[in-house]
């Protein structure tokens, strides 16, 4: 939820005063649309939240902004397998140098 104290904090309380506080909608429509204070937003992890004054009138480079944002994903079996893989592998040798097994007596 847009709070007070949200806007006070990132320097948009004065914005809000003047009904200029805009969010950018990346899910729907891709630009920036008017919000007030109680404005509330479901987010996933990870996402990023744009909020602006509407008298900043060019972002520069703002497009770069949005393809450093985390993009939301669903956890595949098969990404980074081969690291996980690597992991288990060094922790098994760790494990096997620190607690080698008895040797068993051998057999005349």
């Amino acid at each position: 939820m847009i709070t007070l104290t949200l806007l006070a904090n990132v320097g948009l309380l004065e914005a809000s005063k003047l009904g200029n506080l805009r969010i950018y909608n990346e899910d729907e429509i891709q630009d920036w649309v008017a919000i007030d204070v109680g404005y509330v937003m479901e987010v996933r992890e990870g996402q990023c939240l744009f909020l602006k004054d509407t008298s900043l009138c060019k972002c520069i480079d703002f497009h770069k902004l949005l393809n450093l944002c985390p993009q939301p994903s669903t956890p595949h079996l098969h990404h980074h397998l081969s690291h996980e893989c690597a992991y288990i592998h060094d922790m098994h040798i760790k494990q096997c140098l620190n607690h080698p097994l008895p040797k068993s007596p051998s057999l005349h």
